[in-house]
């Protein structure tokens, strides 16, 4: 596995810090749902995830889906965090 400073972000990152945003509102839910699978398939050393509400929907399994992906990768998620509102 790569070393937290080795990942491609963290590449993208270090290469112009200015010309990347490193957060981004995502207002549109298909966008913000597309862009988390997108960073959990790009996932190189762990995943972090931190929710308010997770919830057995079709979203929610989805991510599920993805991270189990990842973990057979070999990336595993090294903290999840809910809690049901």
């Amino acid at each position: 596995m790569a070393a937290p400073r080795d990942s491609a972000i963290a590449r993208t990152l270090d290469r112009d810090p200015k010309a990347v945003t490193r957060a981004q509102l995502l207002p549109d839910p298909q966008q913000a749902l597309a862009s988390r699978l997108n960073v959990i398939d790009m996932a190189e050393s762990s995943i972090d995830l931190q929710y308010f509400i997770w919830q057995n929907d079709y979203t929610g399994v989805l991510m599920v889906e993805k991270l189990l992906q990842a973990a057979d990768r070999g990336y595993g998620s090294g903290r999840l965090s809910t809690m049901y509102g």
